[in-house]
């Protein structure tokens, strides 16, 4: 998703989402401009900017009592962002396949993102192996040339970025993503619209299903998370 950002309101962005992915602004934290500012050594006027638009993503929520605070993970709306975003990739396939399919170039650097994605999982690589995952997803929407729908799959492709650690709790389901991609690919090679919508819904459903079954036990909750910390860290 392209936004038009200066210098400042960019570090401030940046800064903010690698603290909200790493939870050093966990869940329900509250989101101090003042303090925030201070940490990066600029004025509050482009972090209060940099709030807003993470606000527009999904990530922060302004409460009744005008606190600011980091937006909590509710089971519910995991299964919403998995919906819609079925909904969303559902729609980009069938743009992809009345608009006469995809040209050998585009196949072929679906399968190029395919075989890195394959690598990660060899190589037990988690990190790399979720940023191939998003990779595929969002070149093949690319391809649907809908702005549109790229925007809105980016937001929630942020707010499903936030659980990703929950995957280092079963290497099995990146296994089966794997394959999953594979027969996607497959179907697109066929020019098989359904089929490819059939896999595809089966991807989005059998992550959905995943997380929700992970975030539903809180001493898994707490596991994943405590890894996750020990892993990621913010960009400087």
């Amino acid at each position: 998703m392209y936004r038009k950002m200066n210098a400042s309101v960019s570090k401030a962005y940046n800064y903010i989402l690698d603290q909200i992915m790493s939870y050093n602004l966990a869940p329900g934290a509250v989101v101090s401009d003042s303090q925030l500012a201070k940490e990066l050594g600029i004025s509050r006027a482009p972090v209060r900017e940099a709030i807003l638009m993470l606000i527009m993503d999904g990530l922060i929520q302004s409460l009744p009592d005008s606190k600011t605070v980091v937006t909590p993970i509710m089971l519910e709306d995991i299964s919403d962002i998995f919906h819609v975003r079925a909904a969303l990739e559902t729609e980009a396939i069938r743009i992809i396949a009345a608009n006469g399919w995809l040209q050998r170039e585009q196949i072929q650097e679906l399968y190029l993102i395919h075989e890195h994605f394959l690598q990660t999982n060899f190589q037990t690589s988690f990190v790399e192996h979720y940023q191939y995952d998003n990779l595929f997803h969002s070149t093949l929407i690319g391809f649907a040339k809908s702005p549109r729908i790229e925007n809105i799959t980016t937001q929630l492709s942020l707010q499903v970025r936030r659980i990703r650690w929950l995957s280092l709790l079963d290497v099995a389901h990146q296994d089966v993503a794997v394959v999953e991609h594979k027969e996607i690919l497959t179907a697109i090679q066929e020019k098989d619209c359904e089929k490819t919508i059939r896999w595809l819904n089966q991807h989005i459903r059998q992550s959905s299903e995943f997380f929700q079954h992970i975030l539903s036990d809180t001493n898994m909750r707490q596991l994943a998370m405590t890894i996750n910390s020990l892993m990621i860290t913010p960009s400087p």
